[in-house]
């Protein structure tokens, strides 16, 4: 977030105790990421992701969940500025969701 006055990396630390303080069972979180066409939806980018979230999600891991789910939850929100704007222009996203191809992960 831009206007955060902590770095990232103290708002994850916050929040793997936030829900280490939870009951196992409990840990569970959604994180929303938005998808902004050539800025953070390439692979790269998605690898950057996954290596800043897992802190959070072994402090989300409960063994006892049946399903072996991680309990951390990403929603990847393509960016739609209405179809006129520079992210429609620049490819308007979709570089992580998909594989090439156009198959899903």
């Amino acid at each position: 977030v831009p206007t955060a006055v902590d770095e990232p990396e103290a708002l994850r630390e916050g929040l793997c105790a936030a829900l280490a303080a939870l009951p196992p069972r409990r840990r569970r979180l959604v994180v929303e990421y938005v998808l902004l066409g050539g800025v953070n939806d390439g692979l790269a980018e998605a690898d950057e992701l996954a290596a800043f979230l897992r802190p959070v999600e072994a402090a989300c891991f409960d063994p006892g969940r049946a399903s072996r789910r991680t309990g951390v939850l990403v929603n990847l929100i393509p960016y739609n500025d209405g179809g006129g704007g520079a992210a429609a222009r620049k490819g308007g996203g979709g570089g992580v969701g998909r594989r090439a191809g156009g198959s899903r992960r």
